[in-house]
Parts: structure tokens; sequence; C-alpha cells
């Protein structure tokens, strides 16, 4: 907790020291001040004067703890000793935000050869969708029209899908997209028929 003095008051203090009323054990906690004090126990007063207070109740969350601070301010003429009240509530760490990897697909291999005998095949798969999600899947030749089509992903999150060429399919570069149906991200990628 930052200490400031507002105006109306008189001269700002030039230290100031900060004790829990009951100490640990009665008060609640413990109280320490910024900057730390020096041997004599007083702290120098600054524009960075601030007070730290630490709970030595172990309760839920949900409870509201009430303590109390006295601070001494001491300047040349005079020593005050201000009480501030606080509610201290104990607060959970806070949770770290997840880190969202966006979904990826490949195709393998990434160069699809048709001069060989027979059907040729490729396996698409994605990572990193909706676990049991859809994922709508568009693959799109060269100069022709997209095939569009629908995969589950399984519980961890992936998809594989078999691609099958006969001789006769585009050559060149094809496009395939898929979108998370769930999340709406889309993951890109390009494989070459020869």
């Amino acid at each position: 907790m930052k200490l400031k003095i507002v105006s109306g008051l008189h001269t700002p203090p030039e230290r100031f020291r900060v004790r829990v009323p009951g100490g640990e054990e009665f008060g609640g906690g413990t109280a320490g001040a910024n900057p730390a004090p020096g041997e004599d126990g007083w702290s120098a007063w600054g524009d960075d004067a601030s007070v730290t207070f630490t709970s030595t109740h172990v309760d839920p969350p949900a409870r509201v703890e009430r303590t109390v601070i006295a601070i001494t301010l001491q300047s040349l003429s005079t020593t005050r000793i201000e009480y501030c009240v606080i509610d201290v509530t104990p607060t959970a760490p806070r949770p770290t935000a997840t880190q969202i990897q966006p979904p990826t697909i490949r195709v393998e291999p990434e160069i699809v050869s048709l001069q060989l005998v027979g059907q040729v095949r490729a396996t698409l798969t994605g990572s990193d969708f909706t676990p049991g999600g859809r994922v709508d899947i568009r693959i799109k030749p060269p100069n022709h029209p997209a095939t569009n089509g629908t995969e589950s992903a399984g519980t961890n999150g992936q998809f594989s899908l078999d691609l099958f060429f006969q001789p006769n399919m585009p050559r060149g570069v094809w496009q395939v997209t898929a979108t998370d149906r769930a999340t709406g991200q889309v993951a890109e990628t390009t494989f070459t028929v020869l």
C-alpha cells in the first residue's frame, strides 16, 4: 500500500515506521516499511514510501480479515501516529493465461509423385484442434474447384485423413485449409503434385 500525504496537512514527515498492534500473533500479520528501516527502526520518508502487510492467518479465500496497522510519522516538530484499518482478502495466485496453441496441418509426403504405378496416397494430419470438435477441410487443386469435407478431431485434438491420387489428377501446388468449428481458427498448408 502506497503512502501519500494529502493536501491540508502540515509538513511532510522526515521518517516513519509501521507496526501491527498486537504483533504477529494477535494482530494477524506483519507489516514492513519501504524503504527498509534503519538500525533505529525508522524508514526515511519519500515519494516511494509504502507499507507491505503479510497476513499470518490461513483461511479460505472467501474470508475477509480486518487488520489495523499503526503508522508513526515524525517530522522536526511533531510525532503523530495514524491508524489505518485495512481489509485483507486472501488471494489465490493469479492463473497465467493458458497459451492457446493454434491448430496446424500438414500433408506427408509434401511432394506427391503421380508417376508411381497405381493409386498414390498422402496423409493429411491436423493437431491442436478442439478435442472432439468438428474440422471443416477444404482441398483446392490448381485451376480446379475445391473439395470440401468434415473430419472429427479426436480427444487429443488431432485428426488424420488419407488422400488418394489418380494419374490424371491436376499437377502443381495444392492448397489445404482446416477450420476449427468451435474456435474459428484456420490452419493452412500446401503440397505439390508432380
